[in-house]
Formats: C-alpha cells, structure tokens, sequence
C-alpha cells in the first residue's frame, strides 16, 4: 500500500479511498475506522467488514471478512504470512492492521441472512456473539447429538484421545465428555466465543473441568439477602464458586478442615464480594486481556423478583460473559513468561490455573529434572519435552501426581470438544478462515 492511500476496488460502482493522513475522529468517506493498529477496537468484527493489512511504504493486502465462500480483495502479495489473528491476547488490533467497516457492507452468500449496516452507536454488544449465532449454534448442537451417537466408534475423537491417554499415562478420564453438553451451554460458549482470546473448546474444557457444565437459567431463591443488589452478588458468587470454579472472583478463605477454600454466603459479605469481584474485573481490564468493564453488564443478566424470600434468575448471556472472564483470566496466565516453557499451552496453562503460579513455577523446575531422568531419554539419547513428560508419561505418586491427572483430563476435553466448533467455526467468528494463519491458544 503505498505511504498516503491507496484505492481499494471493494465493487466497481464503489471504489474506496483510504488515506492515511487523517485525524483519528474523521471518518472515511463511506467507511469508518472500526480499529487502528495497536490498540482496542471499538466494535467487533463483523460480515463485511474489511481488514486492511498494512506495510509501511511497501505493498498491502486487503480482505472482505464474510462466510464461506469468502470474498478477498488483493492489492498485493502479504508479506504477514506469520499473522495469527485480528486481535493480540489483550484484544488490541495487531500493529500492521486496520478494520474498516462499510455504509453498506458487500453482499454475502446468498445463503447467510443479510448483515444490516452498524454503526458505533447499534454494534453488536459484548456477550451477544456472531451475527450468524443461531446458525452456529444449530451445526454445534448437531455435531454434538454426532458425537454423543458415536460414541463407540474408531473415528469418534474422544474415544481416540481416551485410549490414546490410558495407553501413555494410564489416567482415568470421562467415559461419555458428551453427557451434560445441553444447548444452553452451547450458546453461552458460542456467544463468548465471538469475542474470546481462547478457542470455543477450550472455553467448554476449562468448564466441564471446573464445573462438571452445571448451569442454571430459572430462578433461584437467596433466603439470606436482604436487597436485590445483595441478592444478585451473593448468587452470582455461589454460581461461581460452585458451577464455574471461578474462586478467583469470589471472596474465599481456606477451610482446613474441609481442605478447600470456602465463601460466607450470608448477607453481610455480599458487599464484600461485590467489591471483590469489580476489583478483580478491573484488574483484568488493566492487563489488558479484557477489553472493557463488562462487571455491570453481567449484574445486569440477573433479573431479581421480590420475595420473601428475595429470587434472582440468571440468562443464558450472563453465563457467556462469565466465560469471557474466564477468557481473560487464563489468557492473563497464559501470557506469564517461565524460562522452561514457552508458548504455554492450554493442558500446560490449566495446571497453571489449578495450583497458581508460585507453585506451577516449582513444577517446572521439578519436571525440568525428571525429563532428564534415564528412563525418559530418546533412542538418540535426548532427553523428552517437558510437556511431554508431564502429560504423556505416567505420573509417579511423589512426582505432582494430581495436578498432571487434572492437566490430561483438560487435554481430554480439548480433544474431544474440538470437533464441535470445527464446522461452524467462520459462524462463531466470522472471518477467521479469511487470514492467512490462524492460532488455537489452547
């Protein structure tokens, strides 16, 4: 693209002039700036809209984000062949991007429904998902009906991956993972996953192994609050602590006795963990892996009916913004540089999630020695990976046997939930098929 504009022929009747010099305030004429490079965007992504991939002086390379078959717009050859995705893990456009959004976006396949204009004012707002939700959700709850019916069969991927882990590391995992997938739950992964820095499996992996997938959309009574406001804290913090394993978002104290942390669930420590959980919130804003504040938004998807006693109904959409916490949370993780391992996947970042950094640091110096152990060397005499020691060998009782077992049982789910969202995958984030390389953190 050269250094001052360049004409983008997105249609021979509406040729675009993007020019470069301009006020960030200004709009384009017929398209506005939606993200610049380096920094978070105002709207997601959406059919129709257009990335521009940007070199500096040289050439460029534009593409119409929209279903299969997709449209793309050469201006010239991508030098980017190593892009991963639209955004970084902190949701900021990657810094040789722009995404442009039309007045009129161009027209779709004819079998997608039709994408009317947006605007700042009308976007799609967080936690709502694809344009295409329903029809994502629709293939994912029939590919899963696919799964849970081939279950016995050589092809089925959880049945692959099951034997694949009780032949390396003899761990027990879940005989049916498919069991207590509803479509509920299918929704909330899908609407998060619009905007999620995690792929959709690995959000449904991180909560079938925190929360076995419980989930609740009818009412529920909360005898102790004494207030709508305590009501809703003090049970969106029990649907956290009990069907998400989100302790991090609760106000927690570690019970000796019951050898786990355990939260007051009575009126006087509403407020405590209400202002906890905006706490937390924010910190995850400041990092940079959430893209906004979204603590009131999710306060909002708990409707509250009088009492006595006091109930509060949870919707499918607070469980979606839920899960982008979780996103964000173990994105955060993720991102945590260790000198032993790096990218950190998801298995290896779960275990991370599961006994906290102190001690996942401690692990690492700890399986660092063990790969190097005789019984784990390579015919060429190399010693193995540490991933590979500590998720495709057997855990020995004394060597961090329980936090290895909940790593490959996360990896279990990964594998066996993947091929859920495969399909529908450009419907759950539109546009992703479009770029050059795409990246599954997880």
């Amino acid at each position: 693209m050269p250094s001052e504009s360049a004409l983008l022929n997105v249609s021979a009747d509406h040729p675009i002039i993007i020019t470069r010099k301009r006020t960030r305030t200004q709009k384009f004429e017929r398209v506005d700036v939606i993200g610049y490079p380096g920094e978070p965007l105002r709207s997601s992504p959406l059919s129709g809209d257009i990335i521009i991939r940007l070199v500096g002086g040289g050439p460029g390379h534009a593409t119409v984000i929209a279903p299969p078959p997709t449209a793309a717009v050469p201006l010239a050859q991508s030098t980017n062949d190593t892009m991963r995705g639209l955004t970084d893990s902190a949701g900021r456009l990657l810094d040789d991007l722009v995404l442009l959004r039309l007045a009129m976006p161009p027209a779709t396949s004819a079998s997608m429904p039709p994408v009317s204009a947006t605007t700042d004012s009308d976007a799609e707002d967080i936690g709502d998902g694809s344009p295409f939700l329903s029809q994502a959700l629709d293939q994912c709850w029939s590919n899963t009906q696919d799964l849970q019916r081939t279950l016995p069969a050589s092809s089925n991927p959880s049945r692959a991956s099951r034997l694949a882990i009780g032949s390396e590391s003899r761990v027990s995992v879940d005989a049916n993972p498919y069991a207590t997938i509803g479509k509920d739950q299918l929704e909330a992964i899908v609407r998060a996953s619009f905007t999620s820095s995690q792929m959709p499996h690995t959000l449904l992996a991180l909560w079938a192994k925190e929360g076995s997938l419980r989930m609740t959309t009818s009412a529920v009574a909360v005898p102790a609050a004494r207030s709508a406001e305590n009501a809703r804290s003090l049970l969106r913090s029990q649907i956290y602590y009990e069907q998400l394993g989100s302790d991090h978002f609760v106000v927690t104290r570690y019970d000796a006795a019951a050898h786990d942390n355990v939260w007051d669930n009575s009126d006087g420590a509403a407020s405590k963990h209400e202002a906890h959980f905006r706490a937390q919130v924010a910190a995850l804003v400041s990092a940079r892996t959430l893209s906004r504040d979204i603590s009131d938004a999710i306060n909002a998807e708990l409707t509250v009916a009088a009492g006595p006693p006091l109930s509060v109904t949870p919707s499918i959409k607070f469980y979606a913004l839920t899960l982008l916490l979780m996103d964000a949370l173990f994105t955060q993780m993720q991102n945590n540089p260790f000198a032993e391992i790096s990218p950190i996947s998801g298995p290896m970042n779960y275990m991370q999630w599961n006994i906290g950094i102190k001690r996942f640091q401690e692990f690492l110096a700890s399986a660092e020695r063990h790969r190097k152990e005789p019984a784990f060397r390579q015919p060429s005499g190399d010693p193995i990976g540490l991933e590979q020691w500590a998720l495709h060998t057997v855990p020995a009782p004394k060597e961090w046997f329980q936090p290895r077992v909940n790593a490959i049982r996360f990896m279990y789910y990964q594998n066996s939930y993947q091929s859920i969202f495969a399909s529908p995958m450009n419907l759950i984030k539109p546009g992703i098929e479009d770029l050059s390389s795409n990246r599954d953190r997880g």
